[in-house]
Formats: C-alpha cells, sequence, structure tokens
C-alpha cells in the first residue's frame, strides 16, 4: 500500500458540468476524476456506472474491476 500511495494524488477540485447524467452522489466521484486528470475511473457500481464502462468521458474512462484487471494483464 505505501508503494501505491506515493503514486496517489489528493484531488481538491471537482468538475460538475459533465457530459453525461448521473446521480447526484455520483457527481462528485467522476467530477474528481476528471479535474484530477485520471485515465481511469475504477468502480464496481454497476447500477449507475455499468452503462458508461469501458467508456471514455472527457478523457476518464470508466472500467469495473474485472475489466481494469484485463487491461492490466494485457500490458
Amino acid at each position: 500500500m505505501e508503494r501505491l500511495a506515493k503514486h496517489c494524488e489528493i484531488v481538491l477540485k471537482l468538475e460538475t458540468d459533465l457530459e453525461v447524467e448521473l446521480p447526484l452522489k455520483d457527481v462528485p466521484i467522476l467530477g474528481g476524476a476528471i479535474a484530477g486528470h485520471a485515465t481511469r475511473l475504477l468502480t464496481g457500481d454497476e447500477r449507475d456506472f455499468g452503462k458508461f464502462w469501458g467508456k471514455t468521458i472527457e478523457g476518464v474512462k470508466i472500467v469495473s474491476p474485472r475489466m481494469l484487471a484485463e487491461e492490466l494483464r494485457l500490458s
């Protein structure tokens, strides 16, 4: 965890004007990923994010744990 934490960044801003409609509770999740220039948003929330899995929204690819594991396996 300590090695992983060295590669993490705390994002103190938020993008709220999103290209997609999400429940209000999920806007900070995607908005923070966009504001922080993340390349991936890892989520197991199939109900709210499942329709976006595999899609890139404002530079952030939405992935399930299985999708990320597959990407890492292939790289």
